[in-house]
C-alpha cells in the first residue's frame, strides 16, 4: 500500500504561545506551560496548535517525534468540561507512552483547579480513573474495561489516536467503540498513514482537518547541539569527562551509551562517586523519579519518552544515520522545551557533515551552556 502524502499547512503570522493560544486556552494552563519551560514551541507546534484548538475532527501525521502529543495534550485540557469530573476525553495510545502523557498532563495542570488534581499524585497507579478528565488507555485495556466498567465512558465526548500507524484491526475496534459511544470529535496523531487506511477514515469519520508534514529538518533546529573533540584527550579519560559534566548539571540527563563495556565503565565511575542512576533497559522501563541519571543502552534502537531536557551521546559514531539521531533526541526531551544535547565525538569531521547535510548548527561545548539547562 501507498503512503498517504499531504502538504504542510498554511497558517501565517504566528509569533509565540501567547499569540497563538490568546481567548483560547485558560490563564492557568497558559501559567502551567510558561512556568515548565514549554513556551519555546518548535515550528511544527507553532503552526498545529491554533488550527486543532479551534477543528472538530483532525489529523496530524509526521514520520518523527516532533511534538504531536504535546499538542494533542493541549488540545485535551481545552476541551475539557471543569464543570464535569468525570472522564470527557479518552487517549488511545502505546502502553510506553501512558506514563509520560500522564505526567505532562501533571506538569501542564500545575496551577489548575481541583478536575485536574487527580494527576498530582506521586505515580500513574495512584490515579483514580473515575475522576480523570482525560483518560488514557492502550486498545487491549479499552477494550476489557468496556464490558468490565462501562459507566467509566459514560461521558467521553472526544477520542484521541496517539499511536504510530493505524492498522485494519485499530480501525474495526474504533467503529465498534464509534457505534458504542456517543463520540462527538476525533483526532489522529500518527507517524504514518497508508492511503487505503485515510480512505477508511474519511469514509467511517467525516471530514478531518488534515496536518501533513514531510520535511524532518526543522524538527531539532531549536535545540543546542554541542560536542566534545574526543581526540583532544586521551581516550582512558572518557569517563572522567562525563563525570565532569555531571557534576556540573543539577538538571536530570539522559546518556546513551551503546557499548556495553563502556556503560559497565560509566556505572563504576559514578557508583564510586556517589550518584544515582537507573539503567533503562526497555520501552516499558518505569522511570524513577528519586534518580537524576538515566543511562540507555542505546543499540537497543529504541527511545525514552521522558520530559528530560540533557541528552548525551556517549557513542555518537554509531549514530551513522540523521534518523536515529533525531528519534533519540525529539523522544527523549519534549517539543515545547529547549534541550541541550552533548555528544562524545571521535570523528569530528565525519559528524559535523551529518550536522551540517541536516541544517543542524554544531558548537563545541562550553561551560555556560550547562548553565543554561
Amino acid at each position: 500500500m501507498s503512503e498517504y502524502e499531504g502538504d504542510l499547512y498554511n497558517v501565517s503570522n504566528i509569533f509565540g504561545l501567547e499569540n497563538i493560544c490568546k481567548n483560547k486556552l485558560d490563564e492557568d494552563i497558559l501559567r502551567g506551560i510558561y512556568s515548565k519551560g514549554f513556551d519555546n514551541l518548535n515550528e511544527f507546534q507553532e503552526k498545529l496548535i491554533p488550527q486543532i484548538l479551534s477543528s472538530d475532527n483532525f489529523l496530524f501525521v509526521h514520520k518523527y517525534e516532533i511534538g504531536k502529543t504535546f499538542s494533542l495534550i493541549i488540545r485535551s485540557m481545552y476541551k475539557i468540561n471543569r464543570e464535569i469530573s468525570n472522564p470527557q476525553i479518552l487517549i488511545i495510545t502505546q502502553e510506553s507512552e501512558i506514563q509520560s502523557i500522564y505526567s505532562l498532563i501533571k506538569e501542564l495542570s500545575y496551577y489548575t483547579e481541583k478536575i485536574f488534581d487527580v494527576y498530582k499524585v506521586e505515580s500513574i497507579d495512584l490515579i483514580n480513573e473515575n475522576d480523570c478528565p482525560i483518560l488514557v488507555k492502550t486498545w487491549d485495556d479499552l477494550n476489557s474495561n468496556l464490558v468490565s466498567n462501562p459507566d467509566l465512558y459514560t461521558h467521553i465526548s472526544s477520542i484521541f489516536i496517539d499511536l504510530p500507524e493505524l492498522t485494519d484491526d485499530i480501525i474495526s475496534k474504533l467503529i465498534v467503540i464509534k457505534n458504542k459511544l456517543s463520540i462527538k470529535q476525533y483526532g489522529f496523531a500518527l507517524n504514518s498513514l497508508k492511503n487505503y487506511h485515510y480512505e477508511c477514515l474519511k469514509g467511517h469519520f467525516g471530514k478531518l482537518n488534515e496536518f501533513v508534514i514531510k520535511e524532518q529538518q526543522f524538527t531539532l533546529c531549536g535545540d543546542k547541539h554541542s560536542w566534545i573533540n574526543l581526540q583532544n584527550f586521551n581516550i582512558v579519560h572518557k569517563p572522567d569527562i562525563l563525570l565532569d559534566i555531571v557534576q556540573k548539571i543539577f538538571n536530570p540527563l539522559v546518556i546513551y551509551i551503546d557499548d556495553s563495556k563502556e556503560l559497565e565503565q560509566v556505572v563504576k565511575k559514578l557508583a564510586k562517586n556517589n550518584f544515582e542512576y537507573q539503567i533503562i533497559s526497555n520501552r516499558k522501563t518505569r522511570l524513577d523519579d528519586s534518580k537524576r541519571i538515566y543511562l540507555v543502552n542505546g543499540i537497543l534502537r529504541y527511545e525514552l519518552n521522558y520530559s528530560i531536557n540533557i541528552i548525551i551521546n556517549y557513542n555518537v559514531e554509531q549514530i551513522n544515520e540523521i534518523e536515529l539521531y533525531t528519534q533519540r533526541v525529539g523522544r527523549t526531551g519534549c517539543f515545547g522545551r529547549k534541550r541541550l544535547v552533548i555528544n562524545f565525538v571521535q570523528e569530528p569531521e565525519l559528524f559535523n557533515q551529518i550536522m551540517k547535510s541536516n541544517q543542524l548548527v554544531l558548537y563545541e561545548l562550553e561551560d555556560r551552556f550547562l548553565d543554561e539547562f
